[in-house]
This record gives C-alpha cells, sequence and structure tokens, in this order.
C-alpha cells in the first residue's frame, strides 16, 4: 500500500457501522482478516474471533503466513494459519468458502484436496 494511504473498512468497529448504516450482511474473509489485524499490531485469532460477533453469513477461508500484510488465498498447508485455532473460534454452522488458488486447467484435483483438509478440521 503507498504511504500515506488509509484502508477503510478493515477494523470491526468499522465493519459494524457498515453493517448497520447499510442493513446489510456480512462474511469474514480470514485472510483478510489475519493481513488487517497484522497491520494494526493485533493478534490475528483474537482479532478473527471478534470479528465472529459480527455474525458472519459466510467465511472465507485460504491459508496465509499468520505474520502477512498480503494474502496470498494459498492452498491450506502452504503456510502457518493454525486451521485447529480457528476451527474452535469459527462458528462451523457458517457456510465456508474455500478461496485458495487453482492450479490446474484441466480437473478441480486442488480444490478436492482443500475440500479434504476443510473435512477433517471442521468435522464436516
Amino acid at each position: 500500500m503507498p504511504e500515506g494511504s488509509k484502508c477503510i473498512g478493515n477494523k470491526y468497529d468499522e465493519i459494524k457501522y457498515i453493517i448497520e448504516a447499510a442493513n446489510c450482511e456480512f462474511c469474514l474473509d480470514v485472510g483478510h482478516a489475519v493481513c488487517a489485524a497484522n497491520s494494526q499490531g493485533i493478534n490475528p485469532y483474537t482479532s478473527i474471533e471478534k470479528f465472529t460477533m459480527l455474525n458472519p453469513k459466510r467465511i472465507h477461508l485460504s491459508d496465509i503466513h499468520i505474520d502477512s500484510l498480503f494474502d496470498e488465498h494459498l492452498n491450506y498447508g502452504q503456510r502457518n494459519l493454525d486451521f485447529n485455532k480457528l476451527s474452535l473460534i469459527l462458528n462451523c454452522d457458517v457456510k465456508l468458502t474455500i478461496e485458495t488458488k487453482k492450479n490446474s486447467k484441466i480437473d478441480l484435483c486442488d480444490y478436492k484436496i482443500d475440500a479434504e483438509f476443510l473435512k477433517k478440521i471442521f468435522s464436516l
């Protein structure tokens, strides 16, 4: 992000205000929440837990380095996001979206591996 730029909508209070003012629903993107927390010097898992209080209707999941400022949408297991810890924080009744990169141009092998990973962690 260029010097002096400001990210709007990456703090709990800002998202809460948007939800209330626009009377809309909320999608929790875990990778983006990690980056936002890191940019603010907040523990990412604590920040994610706080965002769950806004009752997200969908949760986007990808792997990420827990100290990252940039979301790469990596396949599960490629970095160090603690999915076991996330499974205790996130409401598994909310729809989970696999938001990872697909490397194959001919099949959905990457998707299948990521789906199986989530099924094990979240007992889906």
